[in-house]
């Protein structure tokens, strides 16, 4: 029966191919994830998807297996396919494999005229980890789409090599986000001391997941010279921003770190989205009253949670429930139904129980 399947999966019709390569993985026998493997580089898209879904369902280590190993030079070959999708699923297969056989076919493909198949190339290289990527890695960060840029630098990242420093504090300043962000992740795994400083130049990026990123590189390079960066970030308009930072000032201590952090945790409540300080109302005259009578109080439909009862103080602002956020007038635009940010909660009045909640 397996070798009648084994058959089908080299019919002329895809959707016998599909059907056969299905019901290998529904068999989990392990002598077919070699014919699975080369089923990567077939033509047709459903196919290799399916080759891919019956291989992880034969076994998921399967890319560790001597059978992978024997399918390489079939799906190197397919490196060279004149169908751009079949060399991207091809690349993708020697980065699961893993073989350092597969590197040198792989740097060449970097220099494939398909974007896609390049940023896989990349991607697979960095899963392989061979110092000989390293330099072509390098050059490819020069690459004019931004995308094989990003992957490029992520690459170097899982490589390891400190030959790639510099350049990815190069690629600090790129002109797009995602590079940006994918080299200080990179820099971050590198743990080098020489990007310190960009990396607490890049804490004031525009982009908050490009700053998010910087301060964990900050976090895990660690020492002395990140702690200033990590203060400055516990200012920042994002509330995941802020949070790292807090925690990494938390985690390397010290005299500086410990003011900062009590300086932050008893800082004025402040817009999400602007940074300014929140205006103080005080005590609403319709809370006073429960107060005074001890009734349970509604507020534009929706119940008061207890502890504001407790602490009722109001800010000029709004406070957003799934996202904990807070946002000033302006910024949170009171005329709409929902949260600037997350748009999955209607606001809240920011009463200072429910900001003492983002306050951290």
């Amino acid at each position: 029966m397996l070798w009648w399947t084994l058959q089908q999966l080299k019919s002329g019709s895809a959707e016998t191919r599909k059907l056969a390569a299905k019901e290998l993985g529904e068999s989990k026998d392990p002598r077919a994830v070699e014919a699975l493997a080369v089923a990567l580089k077939d033509a047709n898209l459903h196919v290799r998807f399916q080759a891919r879904n019956s291989l992880d369902q034969i076994d998921a280590a399967w890319a560790k297996s001597e059978a992978a190993r024997r399918a390489i030079p079939t799906v190197v070959a397919a490196l060279g396919h004149s169908d751009w999708l079949v060399r991207d699923s091809a690349a993708w297969g020697l980065g699961e494999i893993g073989d350092a056989g597969a590197v040198e076919p792989l740097i060449a493909a970097l220099r494939n005229r398909e974007l896609d198949v390049q940023g896989q190339a990349a991607v697979s290289l960095g899963k392989i980890g061979d110092a000989r990527a390293v330099e072509p890695l390098i050059a490819a960060l020069a690459d004019t789409n931004h995308c094989v840029r990003g992957a490029a630098a992520e690459a170097l990242g899982k490589i390891g090599d400190a030959r790639a420093v510099e350049p990815l504090i190069a690629a600090l300043m790129d002109t797009e986000s995602l590079v940006r962000q994918r080299a200080a992740e990179a820099v971050g795994k590198i743990r080098d001391a020489r990007a310190v400083e960009p990396l607490a130049a890049v804490v004031k990026d525009v982009d908050w997941v490009v700053r998010q990123e910087a301060v964990r590189a900050l976090l895990k390079i660690g020492g002395v010279r990140a702690v200033e960066p990590l203060i400055a970030a516990l200012m920042d308009t994002n509330s995941w921003v802020r949070a790292e930072a807090a925690d990494g000032l938390e985690n390397i201590g010290g005299p500086a770190a410990e003011e900062a952090l009590r300086r932050y945790r008893t800082r004025p409540f402040c817009c999400a989205r602007c940074g300014n300080q929140l205006e103080e109302i005080g005590i609403p005259p319709q809370i006073q009253v429960v107060q005074m009578y001890k009734q349970v109080v509604y507020i534009e439909s929706e119940s008061v949670p207890p502890e504001v009862i407790a602490d009722p103080y109001l800010y000029r602002g709004l406070y957003c429930p799934s996202c904990n956020q807070a946002f000033c007038p302006t910024c949170a635009k009171m005329q709409t139904e929902c949260c600037p940010r997350c748009h999955k909660s209607g606001l809240m009045p920011g009463y200072r129980p429910l900001l003492k909640r983002i306050a951290a």
